[in-house]
Protein backbone atom coordinates (compact mmCIF):
# COMPACT_ATOMS: atom_id res chain seq x y z
CA UNK A 1 0.00 0.00 0.00
CA UNK A 2 1.21 3.49 -0.72
CA UNK A 3 -0.10 7.04 -0.70
CA UNK A 4 -0.20 9.45 -3.60
CA UNK A 5 -0.16 13.23 -3.07
CA UNK A 6 -3.59 14.73 -2.69
CA UNK A 7 -4.40 16.92 -5.65
CA UNK A 8 -6.07 20.22 -5.45
CA UNK A 9 -9.30 20.93 -7.31
CA UNK A 10 -9.08 19.15 -10.65
CA UNK A 11 -10.38 19.86 -14.13
CA UNK A 12 -12.87 17.11 -13.50
CA UNK A 13 -14.47 19.01 -10.64
CA UNK A 14 -14.54 22.23 -12.62
CA UNK A 15 -16.08 20.47 -15.58
CA UNK A 16 -18.61 18.61 -13.45
CA UNK A 17 -19.77 21.82 -11.78
CA UNK A 18 -21.07 23.01 -15.13
CA UNK A 19 -23.24 19.95 -15.56
CA UNK A 20 -26.73 19.25 -14.28
CA UNK A 21 -26.39 17.96 -10.75
CA UNK A 22 -28.40 15.11 -9.21
CA UNK A 23 -28.66 13.13 -12.42
CA UNK A 24 -26.69 10.34 -14.04
CA UNK A 25 -26.98 11.84 -17.49
CA UNK A 26 -23.51 12.48 -18.89
CA UNK A 27 -20.17 10.74 -19.32
CA UNK A 28 -18.43 12.52 -16.45
CA UNK A 29 -20.96 11.98 -13.63
CA UNK A 30 -21.39 8.38 -14.81
CA UNK A 31 -17.74 7.80 -13.92
CA UNK A 32 -17.41 9.55 -10.55
CA UNK A 33 -18.33 6.68 -8.23
CA UNK A 34 -21.22 8.68 -6.78
CA UNK A 35 -24.95 7.94 -6.78
CA UNK A 36 -25.84 11.38 -8.15
CA UNK A 37 -29.58 10.78 -8.51
CA UNK A 38 -30.03 8.88 -5.26
CA UNK A 39 -31.65 5.81 -6.78
CA UNK A 40 -29.19 3.39 -5.20
CA UNK A 41 -27.34 2.70 -8.45
CA UNK A 42 -23.88 4.08 -9.20
CA UNK A 43 -22.42 4.86 -12.62
CA UNK A 44 -22.56 1.85 -14.94
CA UNK A 45 -25.16 0.20 -12.70
CA UNK A 46 -27.58 3.05 -13.39
CA UNK A 47 -30.00 2.76 -16.31
CA UNK A 48 -29.58 6.47 -17.07
CA UNK A 49 -25.88 5.90 -17.72
CA UNK A 50 -26.51 2.81 -19.79
CA UNK A 51 -28.73 4.78 -22.18
CA UNK A 52 -25.68 6.33 -23.84
CA UNK A 53 -22.69 4.55 -22.32
CA UNK A 54 -23.81 0.93 -22.74
CA UNK A 55 -20.95 -0.11 -25.02
CA UNK A 56 -18.27 1.35 -22.78
CA UNK A 57 -19.94 0.05 -19.61
CA UNK A 58 -20.25 -3.41 -21.17
CA UNK A 59 -16.50 -3.45 -21.78
CA UNK A 60 -15.30 -1.64 -18.68
CA UNK A 61 -17.95 -2.75 -16.16
CA UNK A 62 -17.24 -0.07 -13.53
CA UNK A 63 -17.68 3.67 -13.82
CA UNK A 64 -14.66 4.57 -11.70
CA UNK A 65 -12.38 2.68 -14.11
CA UNK A 66 -12.59 5.53 -16.66
CA UNK A 67 -10.12 8.43 -16.90
CA UNK A 68 -11.12 11.45 -14.81
CA UNK A 69 -8.90 14.45 -15.50
CA UNK A 70 -7.10 16.09 -18.41
CA UNK A 71 -3.40 16.62 -17.71
CA UNK A 72 -2.35 18.02 -21.08
CA UNK A 73 -3.53 18.19 -24.68
CA UNK A 74 -2.07 19.41 -27.94
CA UNK A 75 -3.84 18.99 -31.24
CA UNK A 76 -1.82 18.07 -34.28
CA UNK A 77 -4.23 19.94 -36.57
CA UNK A 78 -5.12 23.58 -36.03
CA UNK A 79 -8.43 23.38 -37.93
CA UNK A 80 -10.22 21.39 -35.20
CA UNK A 81 -11.82 22.66 -32.00
CA UNK A 82 -9.98 21.85 -28.80
CA UNK A 83 -12.17 19.82 -26.43
CA UNK A 84 -9.96 17.37 -24.50
CA UNK A 85 -12.68 16.90 -21.83
CA UNK A 86 -14.57 14.87 -24.43
CA UNK A 87 -12.29 11.95 -23.56
CA UNK A 88 -13.23 11.95 -19.85
CA UNK A 89 -15.62 9.53 -18.23
CA UNK A 90 -17.62 6.87 -20.01
CA UNK A 91 -17.91 6.65 -23.77
CA UNK A 92 -20.80 8.54 -25.35
CA UNK A 93 -19.97 8.77 -29.06
CA UNK A 94 -23.32 7.20 -30.04
CA UNK A 95 -25.04 10.45 -29.13
CA UNK A 96 -28.39 8.74 -28.47
CA UNK A 97 -31.57 10.39 -27.19
CA UNK A 98 -30.57 13.82 -28.45
CA UNK A 99 -27.23 13.82 -26.63
CA UNK A 100 -24.32 15.36 -28.48
CA UNK A 101 -21.43 12.88 -28.70
CA UNK A 102 -18.28 14.23 -27.09
CA UNK A 103 -14.76 13.17 -27.99
CA UNK A 104 -11.46 14.83 -28.79
CA UNK A 105 -9.61 15.04 -32.13
CA UNK A 106 -5.93 14.40 -31.59
CA UNK A 107 -5.11 15.49 -35.11
CA UNK A 108 -2.02 14.22 -36.89
CA UNK A 109 0.78 13.90 -34.34
CA UNK A 110 -1.31 15.36 -31.52
CA UNK A 111 -1.28 14.00 -27.97
CA UNK A 112 -3.55 13.75 -24.94
CA UNK A 113 -2.68 12.87 -21.32
CA UNK A 114 -5.38 11.74 -18.90
CA UNK A 115 -5.24 11.06 -15.15
CA UNK A 116 -7.16 8.52 -13.08
CA UNK A 117 -8.17 10.05 -9.73
CA UNK A 118 -10.32 7.38 -8.08
CA UNK A 119 -8.53 4.29 -9.35
CA UNK A 120 -5.17 3.07 -10.62
CA UNK A 121 -4.52 0.98 -13.71
CA UNK A 122 -2.88 -2.27 -12.68
CA UNK A 123 -1.82 -5.56 -14.21
CA UNK A 124 -4.01 -8.65 -14.16
CA UNK A 125 -1.03 -10.99 -13.90
CA UNK A 126 -2.38 -13.14 -16.74
CA UNK A 127 -3.15 -12.91 -20.46
CA UNK A 128 -6.32 -10.82 -20.09
CA UNK A 129 -6.35 -7.19 -21.25
CA UNK A 130 -5.76 -4.44 -18.71
CA UNK A 131 -6.54 -1.25 -20.60
CA UNK A 132 -9.02 -0.20 -23.30
CA UNK A 133 -9.00 2.85 -25.60
CA UNK A 134 -12.28 3.94 -27.17
CA UNK A 135 -11.38 5.43 -30.55
CA UNK A 136 -14.29 6.69 -32.64
CA UNK A 137 -14.85 4.66 -35.77
CA UNK A 138 -14.53 1.00 -36.76
CA UNK A 139 -10.72 0.96 -36.69
CA UNK A 140 -8.18 2.42 -34.28
CA UNK A 141 -5.95 4.97 -35.97
CA UNK A 142 -2.27 4.46 -35.27
CA UNK A 143 -1.08 5.89 -31.95
CA UNK A 144 1.56 5.35 -29.29
CA UNK A 145 0.44 4.54 -25.75
CA UNK A 146 2.39 5.68 -22.68
CA UNK A 147 1.66 5.00 -18.99
CA UNK A 148 2.84 6.88 -15.90
CA UNK A 149 3.98 4.80 -12.90
CA UNK A 150 2.20 5.59 -9.66
CA UNK A 151 4.99 4.31 -7.42
CA UNK A 152 8.74 3.75 -7.36
CA UNK A 153 8.47 -0.03 -7.63
CA UNK A 154 6.53 0.16 -10.90
CA UNK A 155 9.01 2.62 -12.37
CA UNK A 156 11.88 0.31 -11.43
CA UNK A 157 10.22 -2.65 -13.14
CA UNK A 158 9.67 -0.61 -16.31
CA UNK A 159 13.32 0.38 -16.42
CA UNK A 160 14.39 -3.21 -15.78
CA UNK A 161 12.51 -4.45 -18.87
CA UNK A 162 13.97 -1.69 -21.03
CA UNK A 163 11.07 0.78 -21.18
CA UNK A 164 11.98 4.46 -21.15
CA UNK A 165 10.37 7.72 -20.02
CA UNK A 166 11.29 9.67 -23.13
CA UNK A 167 8.41 12.17 -22.95
CA UNK A 168 7.39 14.80 -20.41
CA UNK A 169 5.69 14.20 -17.04
CA UNK A 170 7.21 10.79 -16.36
CA UNK A 171 5.36 8.73 -18.97
CA UNK A 172 6.92 5.48 -20.20
CA UNK A 173 6.32 4.24 -23.73
CA UNK A 174 4.31 1.03 -23.61
CA UNK A 175 3.16 0.00 -27.09
CA UNK A 176 1.61 1.01 -30.41
CA UNK A 177 -2.05 0.35 -31.18
CA UNK A 178 -3.88 0.54 -34.48
CA UNK A 179 -6.37 -1.25 -36.67
CA UNK A 180 -8.44 -3.77 -34.71
CA UNK A 181 -6.37 -3.35 -31.55
CA UNK A 182 -8.09 -1.29 -28.86
CA UNK A 183 -7.24 -3.25 -25.70
CA UNK A 184 -3.78 -3.66 -24.18
CA UNK A 185 -2.40 -6.46 -22.01
CA UNK A 186 0.18 -4.89 -19.72
CA UNK A 187 1.53 -8.31 -18.74
CA UNK A 188 2.35 -9.10 -22.37
CA UNK A 189 4.67 -6.08 -22.46
CA UNK A 190 5.93 -6.40 -18.88
CA UNK A 191 5.90 -10.15 -18.20
CA UNK A 192 6.58 -12.07 -15.01
CA UNK A 193 4.78 -9.79 -12.55
CA UNK A 194 2.26 -10.98 -9.98
CA UNK A 195 -1.33 -9.76 -10.07
CA UNK A 196 -1.80 -6.14 -8.98
CA UNK A 197 1.87 -5.33 -8.50
CA UNK A 198 2.19 -2.64 -11.19
CA UNK A 199 0.30 0.61 -10.73
CA UNK A 200 -0.25 3.52 -13.15
CA UNK A 201 -2.15 6.75 -12.51
CA UNK A 202 -2.17 8.31 -16.00
CA UNK A 203 -2.10 7.52 -19.71
CA UNK A 204 -0.74 9.46 -22.68
CA UNK A 205 -2.03 8.83 -26.20
CA UNK A 206 0.11 10.17 -29.02
CA UNK A 207 -1.18 10.07 -32.58
CA UNK A 208 1.27 8.86 -35.21
CA UNK A 209 1.53 11.48 -37.94
CA UNK A 210 0.76 9.45 -41.05
CA UNK A 211 -2.00 11.43 -42.81
CA UNK A 212 -2.57 15.09 -43.75
CA UNK A 213 -4.73 17.29 -41.53
CA UNK A 214 -7.05 18.04 -44.42
CA UNK A 215 -7.83 14.37 -45.01
CA UNK A 216 -10.95 12.45 -44.06
CA UNK A 217 -9.38 10.98 -40.93
CA UNK A 218 -7.21 13.59 -39.15
CA UNK A 219 -5.61 11.51 -36.45
CA UNK A 220 -7.12 9.45 -33.65
CA UNK A 221 -10.43 10.54 -32.11
CA UNK A 222 -10.56 9.56 -28.43
CA UNK A 223 -13.95 9.11 -26.77
CA UNK A 224 -12.91 7.41 -23.52
CA UNK A 225 -10.19 5.36 -21.84
CA UNK A 226 -10.75 2.82 -19.09
CA UNK A 227 -8.77 0.39 -16.97
CA UNK A 228 -9.93 -3.19 -17.38
CA UNK A 229 -7.68 -4.13 -14.46
CA UNK A 230 -7.72 -1.56 -11.68
CA UNK A 231 -7.67 -0.95 -7.95
CA UNK A 232 -9.79 1.73 -6.29
CA UNK A 233 -8.07 4.56 -4.43
CA UNK A 234 -9.53 7.12 -2.06
CA UNK A 235 -8.99 10.88 -2.11
CA UNK A 236 -5.68 10.41 -0.27
CA UNK A 237 -4.45 8.06 -2.98
CA UNK A 238 -4.60 5.04 -0.67
CA UNK A 239 -5.44 1.74 -2.37
CA UNK A 240 -8.88 0.57 -1.21
CA UNK A 241 -8.82 3.40 1.31
CA UNK A 242 -11.96 4.82 2.91
CA UNK A 243 -11.16 8.54 3.12
CA UNK A 244 -13.66 10.81 1.35
CA UNK A 245 -14.11 14.51 0.66
CA UNK A 246 -16.28 15.91 3.44
CA UNK A 247 -18.70 18.84 3.29
CA UNK A 248 -15.82 21.21 4.02
CA UNK A 249 -13.80 19.99 1.05
CA UNK A 250 -11.23 18.09 3.14
CA UNK A 251 -10.15 14.51 2.46
CA UNK A 252 -10.74 12.67 5.73
CA UNK A 253 -11.78 9.35 7.18
CA UNK A 254 -15.51 9.43 8.06
CA UNK A 255 -14.64 8.69 11.71
CA UNK A 256 -12.17 11.58 11.93
CA UNK A 257 -13.26 13.94 14.76
CA UNK A 258 -13.17 16.93 12.40
CA UNK A 259 -15.04 15.21 9.53
CA UNK A 260 -17.51 17.86 8.30
CA UNK A 261 -16.29 20.07 11.15
CA UNK A 262 -13.37 22.09 9.77
CA UNK A 263 -15.76 24.51 8.11
CA UNK A 264 -18.40 24.72 10.84
CA UNK A 265 -18.82 27.94 12.74
CA UNK A 266 -18.89 28.22 16.52
CA UNK A 267 -22.55 27.15 16.50
CA UNK A 268 -21.68 23.96 14.63
CA UNK A 269 -23.28 25.11 11.37
CA UNK A 270 -21.34 23.96 8.24
CA UNK A 271 -20.03 27.03 6.43
CA UNK A 272 -21.90 29.18 8.94
CA UNK A 273 -20.93 32.79 9.61
CA UNK A 274 -21.23 32.98 13.39
CA UNK A 275 -18.03 33.83 15.27
CA UNK A 276 -16.96 34.21 18.86
CA UNK A 277 -17.15 37.86 19.82
CA UNK A 278 -14.82 39.49 22.35
CA UNK A 279 -17.29 38.54 25.08
CA UNK A 280 -17.00 34.86 24.22
CA UNK A 281 -20.49 34.59 22.73
CA UNK A 282 -21.08 32.83 19.40
CA UNK A 283 -22.98 35.35 17.29
CA UNK A 284 -23.35 36.69 13.78
CA UNK A 285 -21.42 39.90 13.38
CA UNK A 286 -24.62 41.76 12.55
CA UNK A 287 -26.30 40.55 15.77
CA UNK A 288 -27.17 43.52 18.02
CA UNK A 289 -25.56 41.73 20.97
CA UNK A 290 -22.26 41.19 19.14
CA UNK A 291 -19.44 42.47 21.44
CA UNK A 292 -22.05 44.00 23.77
CA UNK A 293 -22.82 41.40 26.43
CA UNK A 294 -19.57 42.10 28.29
CA UNK A 295 -18.97 45.67 27.27
CA UNK A 296 -18.18 46.55 30.88
CA UNK A 297 -15.18 44.19 30.90
CA UNK A 298 -14.59 42.08 27.77
CA UNK A 299 -12.53 38.91 27.58
CA UNK A 300 -10.49 38.57 24.41
CA UNK A 301 -9.23 35.23 23.08
CA UNK A 302 -6.92 35.56 20.04
CA UNK A 303 -7.43 33.31 17.01
CA UNK A 304 -3.91 33.30 15.55
CA UNK A 305 -0.30 33.15 16.73
CA UNK A 306 2.94 33.14 14.76
CA UNK A 307 5.87 31.16 16.15
CA UNK A 308 8.28 33.29 14.12
CA UNK A 309 6.94 36.57 15.53
CA UNK A 310 8.31 37.28 19.02
CA UNK A 311 5.48 39.72 19.68
CA UNK A 312 2.74 37.28 18.76
CA UNK A 313 4.01 33.77 19.50
CA UNK A 314 2.11 33.03 22.72
CA UNK A 315 -1.55 32.07 23.01
CA UNK A 316 -3.27 33.38 26.13
CA UNK A 317 -6.41 35.26 27.15
CA UNK A 318 -6.76 39.01 27.65
CA UNK A 319 -9.28 40.84 29.79
CA UNK A 320 -9.62 43.97 31.83
CA UNK A 321 -7.86 44.14 35.18
CA UNK A 322 -10.91 45.31 37.11
CA UNK A 323 -12.36 41.80 37.34
CA UNK A 324 -10.38 38.90 38.73
CA UNK A 325 -10.83 35.84 36.48
CA UNK A 326 -9.78 32.51 37.92
CA UNK A 327 -8.75 29.95 35.31
CA UNK A 328 -10.51 26.64 35.80
CA UNK A 329 -9.38 25.03 32.53
CA UNK A 330 -6.93 25.91 29.76
CA UNK A 331 -6.50 23.13 27.16
CA UNK A 332 -5.30 22.87 23.56
CA UNK A 333 -6.22 20.00 21.20
CA UNK A 334 -4.92 19.04 17.76
CA UNK A 335 -7.17 18.40 14.73
CA UNK A 336 -7.60 14.74 15.76
CA UNK A 337 -8.90 15.70 19.20
CA UNK A 338 -5.74 14.77 21.11
CA UNK A 339 -4.81 16.94 24.09
CA UNK A 340 -1.43 18.58 23.45
CA UNK A 341 -1.34 21.24 26.20
CA UNK A 342 -2.96 21.79 29.59
CA UNK A 343 -2.23 24.99 31.50
CA UNK A 344 -2.19 25.35 35.27
CA UNK A 345 -5.48 26.22 36.95
CA UNK A 346 -6.27 28.61 39.76
CA UNK A 347 -4.37 31.46 38.16
CA UNK A 348 -5.54 35.04 37.81
CA UNK A 349 -5.16 37.85 35.30
CA UNK A 350 -1.61 38.72 36.28
CA UNK A 351 -0.07 35.30 35.67
CA UNK A 352 -2.61 33.34 33.65
CA UNK A 353 -1.64 30.26 31.61
CA UNK A 354 -0.21 30.63 28.13
CA UNK A 355 0.72 28.22 25.31
CA UNK A 356 3.90 28.86 23.33
CA UNK A 357 3.02 26.54 20.41
CA UNK A 358 5.17 23.65 21.61
CA UNK A 359 4.31 19.98 22.05
CA UNK A 360 6.82 17.64 23.70
CA UNK A 361 9.31 20.46 23.49
CA UNK A 362 9.00 20.90 19.72
CA UNK A 363 7.06 23.52 17.72
CA UNK A 364 3.79 22.10 16.42
CA UNK A 365 3.08 21.97 12.69
CA UNK A 366 1.32 24.89 11.08
CA UNK A 367 -2.46 24.50 11.17
CA UNK A 368 -5.66 24.91 13.14
CA UNK A 369 -5.96 23.80 16.78
CA UNK A 370 -8.85 23.85 19.22
CA UNK A 371 -8.91 25.49 22.64
CA UNK A 372 -11.17 24.98 25.64
CA UNK A 373 -10.97 27.61 28.39
CA UNK A 374 -13.11 27.85 31.51
CA UNK A 375 -13.03 30.99 33.66
CA UNK A 376 -14.59 31.57 37.04
CA UNK A 377 -15.69 35.18 36.85
CA UNK A 378 -17.51 36.83 39.75
CA UNK A 379 -18.41 33.35 41.01
CA UNK A 380 -19.90 32.50 37.60
CA UNK A 381 -18.28 29.81 35.47
CA UNK A 382 -17.98 30.61 31.77
CA UNK A 383 -16.56 28.41 28.97
CA UNK A 384 -14.74 29.67 25.89
CA UNK A 385 -14.37 27.22 23.01
CA UNK A 386 -12.90 27.93 19.56
CA UNK A 387 -9.94 27.53 17.22
CA UNK A 388 -6.45 29.00 17.11
CA UNK A 389 -4.39 29.08 13.90
CA UNK A 390 -0.66 28.50 14.38
CA UNK A 391 1.71 29.93 11.79
CA UNK A 392 5.36 28.95 11.51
Amino acid sequence: MFNLPQTAMTILFLFTSLLTISQENNSVVCADGIDNDGDGNIDCEDEECLVFAMLSCDICASGISFADEVISYESGCSNFDDFPEGALGTGDYLGVNGLVPEYVFLGEGGHLSLKFTNNLITNSGDSSDDLHVFEVGPLVEAMHVYLRPADVNTASVLVAVGLTDDVEDGFYFLTRVEGATSSIDVDLIIPGQNTNTLFFDAIRLEDIDDRPCNGNSPGADIDAVCALSFVAIDCNGTINGTAVIDECGECLEPNDPIFNQSCVDCNGVPNGLAVLDTCGLCLLIEDELYNQSCIDCPVYVPNIISLSDPANKVFTIFNCEEINNQVQEFEIYDRWGSLIFRGDTGLTNENGPAWNGLYNGQPVVQGVYTYSIVLLRNQEEKRYFGTITVLR
